[in-house]
């Protein structure tokens, strides 16, 4: 992974993460009412899933095994992950070589 390669992911995980702190404070001065259901709605559902997704891809794109990257019962969007990889990456990523990274048993370190 390049350097370039690298400061993408940190750049659009940085942006996910102020995307939802902005968000956050729209809701609260909405108090109740649809405007803060709708924003809250895109921050848990659609932010909160796209965040895991590039997570996830940067750790793919890293080496970094699966199980030290996350610990989830939810099975992640294969497809989405691909996506991220190949937007932000030189690398052609598909859903299978997804799957096959998260299925590599990490090496306890002790």
């Amino acid at each position: 992974m390049t350097k370039l390669e690298r400061a993408k992911f940190r750049v659009k995980i940085r942006s996910l993460l102020e995307e939802a702190r902005i968000i956050r404070y729209e809701e609260r001065k909405a108090a109740r009412g649809p405007d803060h259901n709708t924003l809250h709605l895109h921050r848990v559902g659609i932010l909160r899933s796209e965040a895991r997704s590039t997570q996830l891809a940067y750790g793919f794109a890293r080496g970094v095994p699966y199980g030290a990257t996350e610990s989830s019962a939810r099975r992640p969007d294969l497809k989405r992950i691909a996506a991220v990889v190949r937007s932000l990456t030189c690398r052609e990523a598909l859903p299978h070589d997804i799957e096959a990274w998260m299925k590599e048993v990490p090496i306890p370190t002790t």
